[in-house]
């Protein structure tokens, strides 16, 4: 996992990203969204929205620890594909 900072409607905000943090999952921070229209002093919930950059260009290094990398990994390491219900579940509870 890591920490990172992402900008929030009033400045930087530390976000805590757990270790195995897939593509696409989001993370909610209560309390640090929009304001509510009629009840200002209530707040939503900001939403990060996790994406992972692929670069475009590796040096001789990078590519070799890359491929060392992808050489050590096992079944156990890799998350098992997401399935149709569990999508379905996952954007219907992020759309509340």
């Amino acid at each position: 996992g890591a920490t990172l900072e992402v900008e929030g409607l009033e400045g930087p905000v530390a976000v805590k990203v757990p270790a195995a943090t897939q593509p696409g999952e989001i993370i909610e921070l209560d309390r640090l969204g929009m304001p509510q229209l009629r009840r200002p002093e209530r707040r939503g919930a900001l939403r990060v929205v996790i994406n992972v950059v692929i670069p475009r260009r590796l040096t001789d290094e990078q590519r070799s620890l890359n491929q060392q990398l992808a050489d050590s990994l096992t079944d156990e390491n890799l998350a098992a594909p997401e399935g149709l219900g569990a999508k379905l579940r996952r954007l219907l509870s992020s759309s509340r």
